[in-house]
């Protein structure tokens, strides 16, 4: 008898986050994690990370952070890297076996959506794995430019700020794409209720962000290292401008931020 081969998705009931989707909506979310960047040494997932993001990366965040002494791996880490092997040795392969396990979970009758970058930023397996499938709600962060060329009907992306990508956030939400922003707001303080005049929407709720309204700022606090270590990356609330455009963004000049999102 041939061994199962294990799961390449990760149930949301294993992920703090994602588990709080069985609690808001009765939904259980597939996530597929991968080694970030280029942690596995075969080549990047995450073609348009920046130094901060790489370097700030959640992949070190909840359990994945957690190393016996002395140790600068973890089961969970290597579990990342050998996906993320099978995906360089044969992407067509990999989302045969993606598509497969989205069949078997659409077999079992539990409502589910499925996440296919939560380390990652693979935009063609994305879309692939939702043409495929267009009955079953996809959704992703990104960091590549124009995502709303690669939003569908079944899939929603979010764009994420950077330490220097804030002109592209603002041509995001002027093209009906929330944006995610990580605050240094704490765990159980409120996050600020406009940036840059753009109503922000507490993110950490769940994460089901194809639940959002468009034309908002999906707002993070910041997790992991990205707490203690003072960088671009993390917008310090204390430093934000009165509700105005961002100086010099050409993206932003002349349009009212409050309706970013619901231009044409």
């Amino acid at each position: 008898m041939t061994a199962r081969r294990t799961a390449l998705f990760t149930r949301g009931v294993s992920n703090a986050k994602t588990r709080k989707g069985l609690k808001l909506a009765d939904v259980d979310t597939l996530i597929l994690h991968l080694a970030p960047a280029n942690a596995a040494g075969l080549g990047t997932v995450c073609a348009s990370a920046t130094p901060e993001c790489i370097k700030l990366c959640l992949n070190t965040a909840g359990r994945g952070g957690i190393m016996a002494k002395g140790q600068t791996t973890n089961a969970i880490l290597e579990a990342r890297k050998r996906r993320t092997r099978a995906y360089f040795a044969d992407p067509a392969a990999f989302v045969d076996r993606l598509s497969a396990e989205i069949d078997r979970a659409t077999r079992r009758g539990r409502p589910f959506v499925v996440r296919v970058n939560g380390t990652s930023d693979l935009p063609k397996v994305a879309l692939e794995l939702a043409s495929r499938h267009p009955d079953v709600t996809f959704y992703d962060y990104t960091k590549h430019a124009r995502p709303w060329e690669r939003q569908r009907a079944n899939y929603t992306l979010v764009f994420s700020r950077t330490e220097s990508n804030e002109a592209a956030c603002f041509e995001a939400l002027a093209h009906g794409v929330n944006v995610a922003v990580v605050f240094d707001t704490k765990r159980g303080e409120a996050l600020p209720a406009t940036y840059y005049g753009v109503p922000v929407v507490d993110g950490d709720i769940t994460d089901l962000r194809y639940l959002d309204p468009r034309g908002v700022v999906v707002g993070l606090r910041a997790k992991g290292r990205a707490r203690t270590v003072r960088s671009g990356f993390v917008v310090r609330v204390a430093d934000l401008p009165p509700n105005v455009c961002p100086p010099a963004r050409a993206s932003c000049r002349r349009m009212n931020l409050m309706d970013a999102g619901r231009a044409a």
